[in-house]
């Protein structure tokens, strides 16, 4: 068996300091998640999912999230779905989340261009709040959106620090 026609098929798979085409960018949107682990933050931050709190009550939640997104459209889950779905896609970072995306791709600097498309969403949200201190959890998941809406899974933010508000 040959696979020589692999050779034609360009290689889609993001990088950091891609430059997703506007085009390319909304084709995503347009499309249903795959999810991509390429990016899995497991000790390069304080919100790696090595974390002691990752208990297996967040891992059932993450797989039941996932499977529950992956036949909705990035579009559908941007636009139409409960705010408490807490589905986000960030046109600017604020500080933190720029310094760890700094850190988990090993990149000083990124031009705006380069800046890739950062979402979150909700694993469940604790009608407490979320509080470190008491061990109130309210767990978000960020990722990149790349081409075809692959998201690559990033961060795990158990007390919902790094983008609060």
């Amino acid at each position: 068996m040959s696979y020589e026609y692999y050779e034609d098929i360009p290689d889609l798979k993001y990088s950091f300091g891609d430059r997703l085409p506007t085009e390319v960018i909304r084709d995503s949107y347009s499309r249903s998640p795959v999810f991509a682990f390429d990016y899995l933050d497991l000790d390069q931050t304080d919100y790696h999912f090595n974390q002691k709190c990752f208990s297996a009550f967040d891992a059932k939640n993450l797989l039941r999230r996932l499977k529950e997104i992956s036949g909705l459209s990035v579009d559908h889950l941007i636009d139409n779905t409960d705010y408490s779905d807490h589905f986000h896609i960030y046109h600017s970072l604020n500080p933190c989340l720029f310094d760890l995306l700094k850190r988990i791709s090993g990149k000083e600097h990124f031009s705006n261009e380069e800046t890739p498309l950062i979402g979150q969403l909700a694993l469940y949200t604790n009608p407490k709040g979320a509080n470190r201190d008491k061990n109130q959890k309210s767990p978000r998941i960020y990722f990149i959106v790349g081409s075809y809406a692959v998201l690559y899974i990033l961060f795990f933010d158990p007390y919902h620090e790094i983008n609060p508000g």
